[in-house]
């Protein structure tokens, strides 16, 4: 290996390890909700520090799935998505264990791919493009603000465009590969109901909410007092002012919300428990429809405005168990038919 590619080596490790602390603290919290918003941060800093690799190690072809390559420069989103080390897609890393796992996960994606199309299954381009614009808003709202957001895509050398087309590539063969397994899952009545009660006696959540708030601080004690009423009509400008807009809903918590770290999360809270929620709050979060925001609840903290972004029923969830269930006999059926060929460059 070159002293040149030692060097950039060297920098993917060194970006690699901020990329995938940033995404992480993220995840972690439960504040970012679809793998395209972790992958949009890993990707923004991954393409900065990599802009220099060569283009004959770039465009190797490391991979062939029925006749169709798999470029080098194809791993990084794979890597990242499987927590594989940045040194795996180096020249030195190539034939190690981090490569296996980039490697593998592309490939089962080439075949879903490759099936779907055989089916004739076409991606949704109206819900692809929404489901993007929506990813990259909740990227700026955990970034920080349309400020950060801008700062971030110009330290990584990309643009908006350009993050755009490539998450919009990404998510035509997500929902594609999606779509193919999809079809093959079906859940009843009677099983939705057996899983219910398998997953309570478990205590785990039988439906999941996601959430973002602005709280407007006033302890029970005080919701009766002079204060509390100044806390509450603040909290009813709030609701005025915001209206039905999510996005003026999350720039109003980045601002107004008296939860700190909320603000910093512009009010996302994630995907919780609706079991485990402040009972007032759980009332009223039974009662919206996505994309709704609430009046002023009064709880132990204050009073919240609520934002129901998503919801996932106790069929969603069957539903998903059993996806992946299927995904792996499906996978297993097409690798048993196809031509896989794998062939790493050397440094």
């Amino acid at each position: 290996m070159s002293s040149r590619l030692r060097g950039i080596a060297s920098e993917l490790r060194t970006a690699g390890g901020v990329l995938r602390r940033t995404a992480g603290r993220l995840c972690r919290r439960g504040r970012v909700a679809g793998a395209l918003v972790a992958f949009a941060l890993l990707f923004c800093i991954a393409r900065g520090a990599s802009a220099q690799i060569d283009t004959e190690l770039s465009d190797a072809i490391v991979a062939r799935v029925n006749g169709e390559p798999i470029l080098l420069s194809e791993l990084r989103e794979a890597a990242f998505n499987h927590e594989v080390p940045v040194s795996a897609l180096t020249s030195e890393g190539l034939m190690g264990e981090g490569f296996r796992v980039a490697i593998t996960a592309q490939i089962d994606q080439k075949l879903l791919v490759q099936k779907a199309r055989s089916d004739e299954i076409e991606p949704n381009e109206l819900a692809v493009t929404q489901r993007v614009d929506a990813f990259i808003q909740e990227l700026v709202n955990n970034l920080g603000g349309e400020v950060e957001f801008a700062e971030f895509l110009r330290s990584s050398h990309l643009s908006l465009e350009s993050l755009r087309r490539v998450m919009i590539s990404r998510e035509h063969d997500r929902e594609l590969s999606t779509a193919v397994v999809a079809r093959r899952v079906s859940t009843s009545g009677p099983e939705i109901e057996a899983f219910r009660m398998r997953r309570a006696e478990s205590g785990k959540a039988v439906e999941e909410v996601k959430l973002a708030q602005i709280l407007i601080h006033c302890p029970r004690a005080e919701q009766d007092t002079e204060l509390g009423g100044r806390q509450f009509h603040r909290a009813l400008e709030i609701v005025q002012s915001v209206g039905r807009d999510p996005e003026q809903f999350f720039a109003t918590a980045r601002e107004s919300s008296d939860d700190e770290a909320g603000r910093l999360r512009s009010g996302m809270l994630g995907w919780l428990d609706p079991d485990a929620l402040n009972d007032a709050i759980k009332v009223r979060v039974a009662t919206m429809r996505p994309g709704e925001i609430s009046e002023p609840v009064a709880a132990g903290e204050g009073y919240h405005i609520l934002l129901l972004l998503d919801r996932h029923s106790t069929r969603d969830l069957l539903f998903a168990e059993r996806f992946e269930s299927e995904r792996a006999s499906l996978l297993d059926e097409l690798r048993e038919k196809a031509l896989i060929e794998t062939f790493p460059p050397s440094g």
